[in-house]
Formats: C-alpha cells, structure tokens, sequence
C-alpha cells in the first residue's frame, strides 16, 4: 500500500513530529485528522507498538495546528501529547496497522 504523504516525510526528514505523521496518515486515508481524541489514540498505539517516540518541548506550530493542540486540551483537560519519531521500517509498519475508529 503506498502511503504518499507519509512517503514525503520520511523521505524529506529523518525525524518528524507525531503530529506531522498523524496528518500525513489522515490525509492518505482520507480522514480528518482535527479529531484530539482519535489522535492520542494514535500515539497510544504507537506506544503499544514500541515505536520510539522521543518527547518534544518546542514544536513549530502553524495555526491549524497551534488550534489542534488547543482543542486538545479543552477536550482532553490536558495537552494532547507531542513527540518525534524516525519514520523506519518499524515505525512505518506500525503506522500502517492502525485501525481508525469508525
């Protein structure tokens, strides 16, 4: 299965964030990805998976973005979780086997 948007980040970057991963993922599936709670879903799978995720302090934020993470935490009464992630094999595999909620 040929995920192109995911395909650009690995191919552009070395590390990418999980939010940048989680939007490429939606995209290629045709998923809003503006959903806070599907997405720390995401992350929790990864982890289950044992994807290293590397946590972030700093994240460059553009403001579709920026209002992501603050819905985040409205909905989630806390800040959704931000991470960087090297886009191997491993991980690809992982990010593939995610199943979306229907």
């Amino acid at each position: 299965m040929v995920m192109p948007k995911l395909e650009e980040l690995r191919k552009k970057l070395l590390f990418n964030t999980s939010l940048d991963v989680w939007i490429a993922l939606c995209e290629d599936n045709s998923i809003d990805w503006f959903d806070p709670i599907v997405y720390e879903k995401f992350v929790d799978f990864l982890r289950e998976k044992k994807v290293a995720l590397l946590q972030v302090s700093v994240m460059d934020e553009v403001d579709r973005k920026k209002e992501f993470m603050q819905q985040g935490f409205e909905v989630l009464e806390r800040t959704p979780s931000k991470f960087n992630l090297r886009l191997d094999d491993i991980a690809m595999k992982a990010i593939l086997e995610f199943k979306f909620p229907k």
